[in-house]
Parts: C-alpha cells; structure tokens; sequence
C-alpha cells in the first residue's frame, strides 16, 4: 500500500511542464516504471499518452477510494538473520554492511553531478540511437516492409531499471604475522559467538532506524552464550 505523499509527488511529476518536455523514450520509461509499481499492465505497443493516462486514472482511483497510508513511515534497514549467517563470517559482513551499499550505489556521483544510473542511461540511449542507425543501413527496415508495408521506422528504447548490485564479501581474520585464523575450523558455538560481537559493534553504530528479524540464533549455543545473546538483543 503506498503512501498518499507519494501518490501526489507522482501525480505531480507526470502532470507537471518539466516532464512533458522530456524526450518521448524518458517519458516513457519513466511511465512504465510507475506502472510497473501500481500493477498496470503495459504492452510493447501501447502509445506513451495512453500509458501517461492509464498512471494518472490509477492514481486518482487510489486517492479517491482512501487505499493509501496516511502519514509518516520511517525507513528502515531490515537485516535477516538466521543460522546460516550466524555461521558464516564473510555473508554475514556482507548482509550487515554491504546491502544498504548495493541499493544506494547507483546514486553515487561520478562526475559533473551525475550518478552512475545517469551515465549507464546516457550509454544505454546513446547505443540504441546507433543500433537504430545501424538497422537502417543494414536494410533491416526495408526487409520487414516486405511484411509490413506500412513500417515506417524501427525505434529501440532501452528500459533499465537498476536493482540491488549481487556483491559479495570474503572476510579474512589475520594473526600479527599476517597468519589467517581459519574460522571453519572453530566449532560452531564459536562462530556463534564471533558474530555476536559483530553485531553488538554493528548495534551501537547504527545510524538509521533499523529492523532486525533472528530465525533461531541461539543454535549451537551453550546456555552462558545463548543468555549473552538474548542480553545483546535486549539492548538494541
């Protein structure tokens, strides 16, 4: 269920001069997207306006019949732990620290206030304007106008819609002398309990409002370390 601002910033966007300036193909993809979110159907066919007005009808519909959260919603980094990740030094690392990361990355900039997600955008749109260059050279329209006399042109739109980047971490615990402890060699308890530190060092620095979800932590656990365990979750 989405919230009532959100709704209004969208309708806004899509109704306001700005976006009705923007080239055909970001429009469009801009349009699909919202689509995507509110589970409106779109065809490979269907005209930009007609999609423009199938997102705006939905929006309306929602705000008139009152199916939308109301308020202030905090956000919050969720984190799922259950025993593998208990277990498992590096993939916890990676859940812990680097998930927020492999959201948030594409709106780092790298040059002249660009975000990595506008230059793969521009290189995406640049090659399919030279694809399309390309077709036409190679006669691939004048071959399908033999079935299809009233082709007029061939257009590529490139739809990117970037998600979660897959990064994976390998952890190594190293001695004075540069010796990797090898944690697979510890017993469980152990592993257990190395990343009950990690977490209560995680817990007292985080910045953001945070949900933790624990599927049966206290496996492998003596009862001194289960009862340090519960301690730690007490404290968050």
């Amino acid at each position: 269920m989405p919230k009532r601002e959100y709704l209004e910033r969208v309708f806004r966007e899509i109704s306001s001069n700005n976006f009705n300036l923007l080239p055909d193909n970001k429009k469009r993809n801009k349009l699909i997207h919202y689509a995507r979110i509110f589970g409106i159907s779109v065809r490979g066919n269907i005209k930009t306006e007609t999609i423009k007005e199938k997102v705006k009808e939905k929006l309306s519909n929602l705000q008139k019949s009152g199916d939308y959260i109301d308020g202030i919603i905090p956000e919050y980094n969720i984190y799922f732990l259950d025993g593998k990740y208990f277990e498992d030094l590096s993939k916890f690392f990676q859940v812990i620290f680097f998930k927020e990361k492999s959201k948030s990355i594409w709106k780092e900039e790298v040059k002249d206030g660009k975000t990595i997600e506008d230059v793969i955008r521009e290189k995406l749109e640049e090659y399919a304007t030279s694809l399309e260059s390309k077709i036409d050279e190679r006669g691939i329209s004048e071959k399908l106008k033999n079935f299809l006399p009233k082709l007029n042109k061939i257009t590529i739109r490139p739809l990117f819609e970037p998600k979660n980047i897959n990064i994976d971490v390998k952890v190594q615990l190293l001695e004075e002398d540069g010796k990797e402890i090898s944690i697979d060699k510890k017993g469980d308890g152990t592993k257990r309990r190395i990343t009950m530190a990690l977490l209560e060092y995680k817990k007292a620095r985080e910045e953001e409002p945070a949900l933790y979800v624990f599927d049966e932590p206290d496996t492998h656990l003596h009862v001194k370390a289960q009862i340090e365990l519960l301690d730690i979750i007490k404290t968050f």
